[in-house]
Formats: C-alpha cells, structure tokens, sequence
C-alpha cells in the first residue's frame, strides 16, 4: 500500500518545468499493459519552481500496486517537457496477502457502530487508516474526520445498511478479493 511518495525537482536547470503532475499507482506494469487500471494517489496543480526542493506527498486516498507513474500536462511547446529529478516511494506491506482488495468510499457517512479502536494519525490519514484495518483480520472498514486532528475509528463487522448520514465523517468499507488472488 504506497502512503507517500517524495518528488525532487531538478536543481540545474528548469525547475519550472516540474508542474502540473499526477502520481498514480498501478497493479500491473503500465508500459506492458497499457490498458491497466490506475488509482490517484495525489495531483499536484501548478509548478515547483524550487530549484532542487523534495515534496513530500502523502497520498489522498488509500491505494496499492506495485508500479508508480508520475506524469505531467501535456506541453504546448517542444522545448519545454515536464521534468524532474527523483522519485521515493513509501508504504506499508498489506498483511491480509491480497493486492486485489479495495476500499469503497462513502462520503458524509459513517458505520453506526462503536468502534473496535480509535487513534488520532498525521498527515497521511485515509492511507494510514487503511493500512491499520488492513493489518487488523476483523476490521471490516473504517471511519474518518478531519478537523484538527485526524480521527480514524476502526469498525469490526461493519455492513453497508449500518451507515447514517454525518456530514463531518467519511467511512471506507473493506472489500476483500472475491477470488484468491496470486502474490
């Protein structure tokens, strides 16, 4: 499961030309399968003209594969590609040994039922989040407020139907895989 992902802009020349880039995450090699499905990790709007500067961005939603893209706009002029200079990738291995599962978002929602664990995490929250009822065999979603803090409430045995209406809460259903999948 990738949390973050750390770009560095080129330092010599052309900071400018690092802008406008989408970090997306794949399953499967997107150069040999060019059908395969992304899932948005971040997009960044604008450029980074720091030369040199790494970002650290954590990713926006709870996403996993194996092969990471980074891609700009498309540039009106020949002589001005997008660059940059590195690319860090960081996660946490999923323990129920599954790459197909997912999380189904549900927004101004939360699962009516009291929560097997709460904890307060940083920045990388809906990645964070995930990551602790992947690691956890009976969580079967979560949810999550942002406010100060980031409050994220583990929910053993949640359905869809014990969901209400809470505009200040998201929650994430699990979906495990419906086959067993290869590692």
């Amino acid at each position: 499961m990738v949390t973050k992902v750390k770009v560095t802009n080129r330092k010599d020349c052309c900071p400018g030309r690092f802008r406008d880039f989408s970090i997306d995450v794949y399953e499967m090699d997107p150069s040999i399968h060019p059908t395969a499905v992304s899932q948005r990790c971040h997009y960044y709007p604008g450029s980074v003209t720091t030369p040199g500067v790494t970002l650290p961005l954590p990713c926006d939603n709870a996403v996993t594969g194996r092969f990471l893209r980074v891609s700009g706009e498309i540039s009106k002029h020949h002589n001005d590609p997008f660059q940059l200079c590195e690319v860090e990738v960081f996660g946490v291995q999923i323990s129920r040994l599954t790459t197909c599962a997912s999380f189904v978002q549900y927004d101004g929602k939360r699962f009516n039922k009291p929560p097997s664990r709460t904890m307060n995490i940083g920045g990388n929250g809906r990645a964070a989040c995930a990551s602790e009822c992947e690691r956890d065999m009976a969580c079967a979603g979560f949810n999550i407020r942002y406010e100060s803090e980031v409050t994220c409430e583990l929910i053993n045995g949640a359905a869809v139907s014990a969901q209400v209406s809470d505009a200040s809460w998201d929650c994430y259903l699990y979906e495990p895989c419906p086959i067993t999948c290869g590692m």
